[in-house]
């Protein structure tokens, strides 16, 4: 299991404003994560592209960190109510490779998936959705599912 440490906070959650502008279009969006407990590590599943998804974990699940996985902008995918897939937003335009083909919950469209990935978890927040750690049960169906 690999483990990759960044600065830590003392603060519930914390929000991140994302802004960018892509084909012509200004995206801006409220990203809600939750800091862990101290020395408590956050688990995801790392989806490289060309090789088996493996646990790994987290000192924070940041946007810096969320865009470091994915080399670049994070675009979300919703497997299930409890878990999500970020995958790099301009991946197709950059041209990266094919990494997978995931089912989105909520419609069962069936999506591609290019460039590096990673699945964590969610939980309802005050202020919407917010990026948690995978729970043991998550990690063995997820990696079932994608192995």
């Amino acid at each position: 299991m690999q483990r990759i440490r960044q600065g830590s906070s003392d603060d519930r959650y914390h929000i991140h404003h994302t802004s960018q502008r892509t084909a012509g279009i200004h995206h801006t969006r409220n990203l809600l994560v939750a800091n862990q407990q101290e020395n408590e590590m956050i688990k995801v599943i790392q989806m490289k592209v060309g090789k088996q998804p493996e646990v790994i974990e987290l000192e924070r699940l940041d946007l810096d960190t969320m865009q470091t996985l994915v080399d670049g902008y994070i675009d979300r995918v919703a497997l299930s109510t409890t878990a999500s897939l970020y995958c790099n937003e301009l991946g197709r335009l950059k041209g990266m490779p094919m990494n997978r083909i995931v089912e989105r919950w909520y419609d069962n469209a069936m999506i591609t998936i290019v460039g590096d990935a990673f699945i964590c978890g969610e939980k309802d927040g005050e202020n919407g959705c917010v990026s948690i750690g995978l729970t043991d049960n998550q990690i063995a169906k997820w990696l079932k599912t994608f192995n």
